[in-house]
C-alpha cells in the first residue's frame, strides 16, 4: 500500500511539473483529491500531506532556480549578441574603408550614397522597425513619401518587382 501511495503522489507531482501549468493544484487540493481516490484513513492522509510539503518546497525551490537560470542565460545571449553586432559594425566599417581606398573622387560619392541607402542598424531589442508600406520609399532617415507619394518630387515609387497599380 505505501509504494502504491507513494507512486500516485509521486505521478501527480510530477504530472502537475511536466504539463507546466499555469495554476497547479494546491497540496490541498491534491490531498483531498487523494483522499477521496484511495480513501485514505487519517494517518495516512497526515502522511500524505506532510509528503506533499516536502515536495511542494522542493518543486518551489526547483522553479525559482530554474528561473534564475533562464534570466541569466538571456542576459548572456544579449551580452553575446551586443558583442558579436559591435564586432560586424567594425568589420563593416573597415571594409568600407577599405574600398574608398581604391575608388576615384566620382565613385567615392557614389559610395557614400550607397552606403546611406543601406538600413539602419537595428534597435537593441533585435525586432527592428516594421517593414514599410508598399510604395514607400526607405532611406536612413527613415521612409519617405508613405501615401505612395515621393514627398520631394511627387512621383509614385514603384518598387522594380511590383507591377505598376492601376489607373484611376
Amino acid at each position: 500500500m505505501k509504494n502504491t501511495l507513494i507512486a500516485v503522489v509521486t505521478f501527480l507531482i510530477c504530472m502537475g511539473a511536466g504539463m507546466a501549468q499555469p495554476n497547479p493544484p494546491s497540496k490541498e487540493k491534491q490531498l483531498i483529491h487523494l483522499k477521496r481516490i484511495l480513501q485514505l484513513d487519517d494517518k495516512q492522509s497526515d502522511k500524505v500531506k506532510d509528503i506533499l510539503s516536502a515536495s511542494d518546497l522542493k518543486i518551489k525551490e526547483l522553479r525559482d532556480k530554474m528561473d534564475k537560470s533562464s534570466r541569466e542565460l538571456m542576459e548572456q545571449m544579449k551580452k553575446a549578441r551586443e558583442k558579436d553586432m559591435e564586432e560586424m559594425d567594425k568589420l563593416i566599417a573597415d571594409q568600407d574603408n577599405q574600398i574608398i581606398q581604391v575608388l576615384n573622387d566620382n565613385q567615392k560619392v557614389k559610395f557614400d550614397e550607397f552606403r546611406d541607402e543601406r538600413p539602419a542598424p537595428r534597435p537593441d531589442d533585435g525586432f527592428g522597425p516594421p517593414p514599410p508600406p508598399d510604395g514607400c520609399k526607405v532611406d536612413k532617415h527613415g521612409p519617405k513619401g508613405c501615401d505612395g507619394q515621393n514627398m520631394d518630387h511627387g512621383k509614385m515609387i514603384i518598387p522594380d518587382d511590383q507591377p505598376a497599380p492601376p489607373k484611376k
